[in-house]
């Protein structure tokens, strides 16, 4: 686990360099070359600094594309190819058609794990340094850096399974970690969640530990969120519901329609990361997905929507209307109609326009839905089902038994969170469907599944690093 044991400023502070231009909540106040050991937490804002490394390392991960001319494959891309909400139209980019085809390797499957872990250190250094600190905004700076913390090892155990569990940045320790088992991985996240919710507050601060009303760095809402999300995974419905309904119940959030869902002004996002000036303040998505109508051959972008999830929206779907687009391209020589990812729709601009959203209201009412009919509470979850379905312009559910409101539930969340983050990847494991539905979509796209591929290779420079850490079972050396 090499990528565990560089230096602060080797994996966190080049990083920031990426963030010249940003709004003042990114914005840097000293030199990096000036900050090193104990000087990257000497103030508030070199330590808020610190925390926009990990950010801004996240973003790409997510989203793709680090620049115009990258064809770094964001999380949602990488995941939308492996399952059911992504296809490939182009013969010329390999690293789709590895995806698409189920047949990682380290080389690409282990690229998040690479990407991760740096971020995972830096969050653990600032945790170690906040635990002593008397700085005025200590309580943000470590709430931040928890919520950080759990975030990267809920993708990385649902991503990987078993994972190390680095929760110092102690060398000696952690060059020599094995794989910890999901449930005690998970069970730091929530200890970290918890603790990060009694540190943060509900008000959304910018790098001075102001006040304002962007949404780019998490605040107890946000810790909140991800806490309903990981019970849900866990199957710990009670308290995924009641986390979820705290969310709910806060007047500072609401349901927007879907053609403002992924602005950065709008009031559905609960926390998301905005782009840096390297990619001209757009998502990353935009570039990955976005096939121009009026190109006549498809050049730059190697994926289309699946028509297994276009075709699978209701009539009248506003998210099929606002969140996909369709172009008619000439391609191998006849004309085929795709249909693509289009939540985000900014393909250049001088300010921000768009923030990758991570957490949003939409998602709460979907956890909240399931943890309710998982508890049998039916005419709570249809509520809350169509409270989203009334947001899409559709009629209420006809589910009216537990298992079709949670069949309804599933649908619904295939269909409002596709392509973002991996849902769609991890809902599959979660609930015990990824082989049955990979049975039938594998064969369609020419791969052959195998249960052992629901969990991904690591890169194999990190089993011979450490002799302590092996491979994802199924994967060979």
């Amino acid at each position: 686990m090499k990528k565990l044991l560089y230096i602060l400023q080797a994996v966190g502070f080049a990083a920031i360099l990426l963030l010249g231009g940003c709004k003042k909540f990114l914005t840097i106040p000293l030199p990096l070359d000036r900050l090193s050991g104990s000087d990257a937490y000497s103030t508030d804002q070199t330590t808020s600094s610190v925390l926009n490394t990990i950010y801004v390392r996240i973003e790409p991960l997510i989203s793709g594309k680090v620049t115009p001319q990258s064809s770094f494959l964001g999380l949602g891309y990488s995941a939308g190819l492996y399952t059911d909400e992504l296809q490939t139209i182009s013969n010329t980019d390999p690293g789709s058609k590895i995806w698409y085809g189920d047949q990682l390797v380290g080389t690409y499957g282990g690229v998040y794990w690479s990407n991760f872990y740096p971020q995972v250190y830096n969050a653990n250094t600032t945790i170690e340094a906040m635990r002593s600190s008397t700085l005025p905004f200590r309580n943000q700076w470590l709430g931040e850096a928890l919520f950080c913390r759990a975030l990267l090892y809920y993708y990385l155990v649902n991503m990987y399974g078993d994972v190390p569990l680095a929760t110092s940045s102690d060398y000696t320790v952690n060059r020599t970690l094995s794989r910890t088992p999901k449930a005690t991985v998970y069970q730091q996240i929530v200890n970290d969640l918890k603790e990060a919710q009694g540190l943060l507050v509900n008000d959304y601060l910018d790098y001075n530990g102001d006040k304002t009303t962007d949404r780019a760095r998490p605040n107890r809402m946000a810790a909140t969120a991800l806490l309903a999300r990981v019970y849900l995974y866990l199957g710990d419905y009670a308290n995924a519901g009641a986390q979820a309904s705290v969310v709910l119940g806060s007047t500072t959030y609401k349901l927007e329609t879907p053609a403002k869902t992924f602005l950065w002004t709008s009031q559905e996002n609960i926390w998301g990361i905005l782009p840096p000036a390297t990619l001209s303040y757009v998502v990353g998505d935009t570039r990955s997905y976005y096939i121009d109508p009026a190109a006549s051959v498809v050049t730059s972008v190697f994926v289309s929507l699946s028509p297994l999830l276009v075709n699978s929206f209701d009539p009248g779907d506003l998210r099929l209307s606002n969140w996909t687009g369709s172009a008619t391209i000439t391609y191998s020589g006849s004309p085929v109609t795709y249909y693509y990812a289009y939540k985000y729709k900014t393909t250049s601009a001088s300010a921000y326009t768009e923030t990758l959203t991570l957490l949003r209201l939409a998602e709460q009412y979907l956890i909240r839905a399931e943890a309710r009919a998982r508890q049998n509470n039916l005419t709570g979850a249809a509520e809350d089902v169509n409270a989203v379905r009334a947001r899409a312009g559709l009629p209420v559910t006809t589910a009216a038994t537990q298992a079709d409101l949670l069949a309804a539930i599933a649908m619904e969340r295939y269909h409002e969170l596709f392509t973002e983050q991996g849902h769609r990847f991890f809902d599959l494991k979660r609930t015990g469907a990824v082989d049955a539905v990979m049975a039938t979509v594998a064969p369609q796209k020419g791969a052959t599944w195998s249960g052992f591929m629901q969990y991904w290779p690591i890169p194999v420079g990190e089993t011979q690093t450490n002799l302590n850490l092996t491979q994802t079972p199924g994967y060979s050396q």
